[in-house]
């Protein structure tokens, strides 16, 4: 019986089509063995190397909890020596201020900042850099792993080569983070799994900030919330939920189209007739309740491409039926069976009816009401996100009506 275990050369990390894994190898001891300096790096690069293995793969990146970015104002201290030294009359200040928090990076590293963290966004750009924010153009922060160094001592004896004993090495590592301010946009995660392809920059965006009127603008829209990937969810819509719109106007958005906007691509064929359906209760001062189903044109926003971000429900014009006051239009879109590029269903749960209208129908598709407004903050680790579909499951019914008012504006709901 040949009891030989079959021995495999690791690829380099490197070669296409390979995970960028390390080789895990771990110390036997045994009684009378000499340790030195390799075995106990090796001890501890194994348990390290294991963990981020398991963070990256099982859990995938992004922010945990926290790392909201916003901007502060931070008045200098005319006394202190960098202001000084520093001073020009007419100078603007930018300043943000990133929160406690936690997150993972895409090699697997926990980024913990502790304590509030402030970033002078100017300082942290070269000059030209300087100037162009100034103009106008973003500049993206991140926040990025790093083992800093620390507890410096002598040591006893020269290392095994002979050489000489150094001044002073450190005798410790410590998990720290820095914060990268840059013009140059991060790029975008386009990968389907954490098996994919290996991880090009471990920063992990934050935010996105903005100098406008003397003042710096912050948008948190780009951070990634911890997942093994990033899952599409509805973005927006072009009507108003749970909104009031005069008959002509509704009859007009309903003709022209109600429209619903992907955070990314999804299949145009996924996009197909039963996917959504609109659908009329009657209200009003009769008989309520009745419910019928409004036939419609289902029509992707790319209908002759493999992808599209839009799908549009439109009313034909010749339809018999008409909405009155006090009638309510019901949207549905089956997100179990929109598939994203990935072939995964969309997550789309309308959670507290907060997907926002599309910024482009707004002025075009007033409603009598105002858009609801989030009566409490985004659980974790969502915050400081814009509000979109998606409850982190795949699948689920995006639901969201609105109303029929009168010409007066008046409105009653029954």
């Amino acid at each position: 019986m040949n009891n030989t275990v079959p021995q495999h050369p690791h690829p380099q990390a490197h070669e296409p089509g390979h995970l960028a894994l390390p080789r895990f190898e771990r110390i036997k001891y045994f009684y009378g063995q000499l340790l030195g300096v390799r075995e106990f790096q090796s001890e501890q690069r194994y348990f390290l190397d294991k963990h981020r293995l398991h963070n990256r793969y099982l859990h995938g990146y992004g922010v945990v909890c926290g790392l909201e970015v916003a901007p502060i104002v931070v008045t200098p201290d005319p006394c202190a020596p960098e202001h000084v030294a520093h001073a020009v009359p007419g100078t603007p200040h930018a300043h943000v201020e990133i929160a406690p928090g936690l997150a993972l990076d895409c090699l697997g590293n926990e980024i913990a900042v502790a304590w509030p963290t402030r970033v002078d966004l100017l300082a942290q750009l070269g000059r030209d850099d300087r100037a162009a924010f100034l103009e106008g153009r973003p500049a993206y922060l991140s926040v990025c792993f790093v083992e800093q160094p620390i507890e410096l001592v002598r040591p006893l004896v020269a290392d095994s080569c002979g050489g000489l004993v150094p001044e002073c090495v450190p005798s410790r590592l410590r998990d720290d983070f820095c914060i990268r301010v840059s013009l140059d946009k991060p790029a975008h995660d386009r990968s389907c799994a954490p098996c994919d392809q290996s991880c090009s920059d471990p920063c992990l965006p934050l935010a996105v900030a903005v100098w406008r009127h003397g003042h710096v603008h912050v948008d948190n829209a780009i951070r990634r919330a911890i997942a093994p990937f990033v899952a599409t969810r509805i973005a927006g819509v072009s009507w108003v939920h749970d909104g009031v719109y005069r008959p002509a106007l509704a009859d007009h958005m309903m003709r022209d189209g109600l429209v619903i906007q992907f955070s990314d691509d999804v299949h145009v064929a996924s996009l197909r007739r039963g996917v959504i359906d609109v659908w009329v209760i009657q209200g009003g001062g009769g008989r309520r309740g009745d419910l019928y189903n409004v036939p419609i044109e289902v029509i992707p926003g790319n209908p002759g491409g493999v992808f599209t971000r839009t799908v549009i429900a439109r009313v034909p014009a010749q339809r018999g039926d008409r909405i009155d006051p006090g009638d309510r239009v019901l949207i549905q879109l089956r997100s179990g069976f929109v598939l994203d590029r990935c072939c995964r269903a969309i997550d789309g749960e309308n959670i507290g009816g907060l997907v926002p209208q599309l910024a482009d129908y707004a002025a075009r598709w007033p409603s009598v009401t105002p858009p609801l407004v989030a009566p409490c903050h985004r659980p974790e680790p969502r915050s400081g996100m814009p509000w979109t579909s998606g409850d982190g499951a795949p699948a689920g019914s995006f639901e969201s009506w609105f109303y029929i008012g009168d010409d007066d504006h008046e409105h009653k709901r029954g």
